[in-house]
């Protein structure tokens, strides 16, 4: 797979850890009423958008993917949560952009780990470094943000009532995710050590999509790819990709609603059912339309 992705992509500024440590978060709703207290390491749980401006944020993801967006707090320290189906399944939060920045916005995923302490410690010990300390959000539960030892952020989240339930994703939500460095080695040792990713041979359903195909549980998590050499001064960092129905209808309504694609879809990606947008505010995010294969389905 071939992608050209902006600096904008795959970076996060400095003032998005700013804006974490020193907000005063609300109380945030759980992901599992009643309790399951079941928690799938190396599984991507949640996304939260940082931009600098909410609303137009807001109008363009619900109509979008249909999200529903509730503000939790007051309009200082607000933290909007979107929710699907009666879900919540990612949250957005106000951060103030770089003068000299092309991008307003940007996504950051949480991935989901037994003991974050002791995660946090082993990701200190295989060459990363803790950005963002433990916060513990009661329903939530205690997440952080890390770089990993290629300087890509990263959150890690341990659930205080389970975390979602391992199914595939609907349309409008999180399916995926994928990672863009320039030592690949490196960063499969890492993951390896601190989410217990293990490396499957290529893509099971189209190896020209992914180099690098991670596990877990022996369900497939992640992936990751080598930065483009096109682009010697991009920076590391994690994609999210968004499950879709149609891409081509999906497209459409990005242009019409003030987004742009950055990466067309091409037959040799997932048959053209892949693309890479960036929403008004400059934030990156792939979108895949995906059904599973027959033998899969019920």
């Amino acid at each position: 797979m071939t992608v050209t992705l902006s600096r904008t992509t795959v970076s996060i500024g400095l003032l998005l850890i700013v804006t974490i440590t020193c907000g005063a978060f609300p109380e945030l709703p759980a992901f599992q009423d009643p309790p399951t207290d079941v928690r799938y390491p190396g599984k991507m749980i949640w996304a939260d958008l940082f931009t600098e401006d909410i609303e137009t944020s807001t109008e363009f993801y619900t109509a979008l993917f249909g999200w529903k967006a509730e503000k939790i707090g007051s309009d200082k320290d607000s933290y909007t949560v979107f929710w699907l189906n009666g879900r919540p399944i990612a949250g957005m939060i106000f951060r103030p952009a770089f003068k000299s920045a092309t991008s307003k916005g940007t996504w950051l995923p949480y991935f989901s780990v037994e003991d974050l302490s002791e995660t946090l410690s082993v990701v200190t010990a295989n060459g990363g470094r803790v950005d963002v300390p433990i916060h513990d959000f009661p329903q939530r539960g205690e997440q952080a943000i890390v770089r990993d030892n290629q300087q890509a952020l990263v959150g890690l989240m341990q659930t205080t009532h389970g975390d979602p339930d391992d199914y595939l994703a609907e349309y409008g939500e999180c399916i995926w995710a994928q990672l863009w460095v320039k030592d690949p080695a490196a960063s499969i040792a890492f993951y390896g050590a601190t989410l217990g990713f293990i490396e499957v041979e290529g893509d099971p359903e189209d190896s020209n999509v992914y180099t690098h195909v991670f596990a877990t549980g022996g369900i497939y998590r992640a992936s990751l790819d080598d930065l483009p050499e096109s682009m010697p001064n991009a920076r590391p960092g994690w994609l999210i990709f968004v499950r879709v129905n149609n891409i081509a209808d999906t497209l459409a309504r990005v242009r019409a609603l003030g987004g742009k694609v950055f990466l067309e879809p091409k037959p040799e990606m997932m048959d053209g059912e892949l693309a890479i947008i960036e929403d008004p505010s400059g934030a990156g995010i792939c979108l895949l339309e995906y059904e599973p294969p027959a033998e899969d389905q019920p």
